[in-house]
């Protein structure tokens, strides 16, 4: 299993999940960064889109930097929940793979 979450500099983006039971998925979703260590973002359902956007829909997230240990390093920052070891719904932390 494996979470992909893609933010655009635009405040669009997407989740992707890979799993063996139920294939690959696509979400899509916009952010928005409101202060140091606190964003909200919303994931939209099938059919859904930004116009579709209310205010309750806003899902927060307080995150923090941290260190993890994988497979290939010792250490490696990631983003992680204030109150948990993983990032939103992620399965672990968010670490940075690239930027366009």
């Amino acid at each position: 299993m494996s979470d992909t979450l893609t933010i655009v500099s635009d405040g669009t983006g997407s989740l992707t999940t890979q799993s063996a039971l139920t294939g690959e998925e696509h979400t899509a979703l916009v952010w928005r960064h409101l202060a140091a260590g606190h964003m909200e973002i919303v994931a939209f359902q099938e059919g859904e889109s930004p116009s579709y956007i209310s205010d309750d829909m806003w899902e927060p997230i307080r995150y923090r930097a941290d260190w993890q240990s994988v497979d290939t390093t010792e250490r490696e920052p990631v983003l992680k929940n204030r109150a948990r070891d993983n990032f939103w719904t992620l399965s672990g932390g968010l670490q940075l793979v690239g930027r366009a």
